[in-house]
């Protein structure tokens, strides 16, 4: 990219916290960060947005743009979502490759956007209910690979940010955690993973998730 803006955003992704003009295929971003986070990068022109994880040191990205998830037309409205990217020097990075790698996460991933590919295309409604139990199948056993992986993580590391973030990301994918999983895995964190933005997310989440169980006391509000 040898012209153009870079912006990053905040945790929750919906605000520009910084953004640099490209010159000569350089920028710089200049800030500090207490704890690691994964934040949203965009570029223009053309809207490419990818996730990277950003932490105290020296980080080298690499970002491929072969295989991104077009939306619309670049250019007039349109974006892409960048997922090939290569990162070196961060602590989060290393550890969030590795539970993809040892979940086999991309393999389901590939494996259910293929059933569910034969599922749209299919006209047969037996072979349609097959492919709907093996798509269930993939689904339950994908998310009980991740969950034995987290939660042996957790155990081996409670105070690492890495800890609150793959629960974090869990949580966002499966959401209907029950609460008592959600404090029972909280309760096991400490240190920086308590400090984290991922842990102020997922007790506050927990904290939704009380307020609606039936006969909760409902806090104090004005009409």
């Amino acid at each position: 990219v040898d012209s153009g803006m870079i912006k990053m955003f905040s945790d929750d992704r919906r605000i520009v916290v910084d953004s640099a003009i490209i010159r000569n295929g350089k920028f710089t971003l200049n800030g500090s960060m207490d704890l690691p986070e994964q934040r949203l990068f965009q570029i223009t022109p053309g809207i490419w947005s990818f996730l990277a994880f950003v932490e105290p040191g020296r980080l080298k990205f690499t970002v491929d743009t072969t295989n991104a998830q077009h939306s619309g037309v670049m250019g007039h409205g349109g974006y892409a979502l960048i997922w090939a990217i290569d990162e070196e020097g961060s602590t989060l990075s290393d550890v969030y490759n590795k539970y993809m790698k040892e979940t086999k996460l991309k393999y389901y991933t590939s494996m259910l956007s293929s059933l569910s590919a034969s599922l749209d295309t299919s006209k047969n409604n037996d072979t349609k209910k097959n492919i709907a139990v093996k798509i269930d199948s993939i689904v339950n056993t994908a998310y009980n690979t991740q969950r034995f992986w987290i939660e042996k993580y957790i155990s081996q590391h409670p105070s690492s940010p890495a800890s609150a973030f793959l629960l974090a990301d869990y949580y966002t994918q499966k959401r209907d955690l029950s609460l008592d999983y959600v404090q029972s895995m909280l309760a096991k964190l400490s240190g920086d993973a308590k400090r984290s933005v991922y842990y102020t997310q997922l007790a506050a989440a927990a904290h939704n998730m009380e307020n609606r169980k039936k006969d909760a006391t409902a806090s104090d509000f004005s009409l």
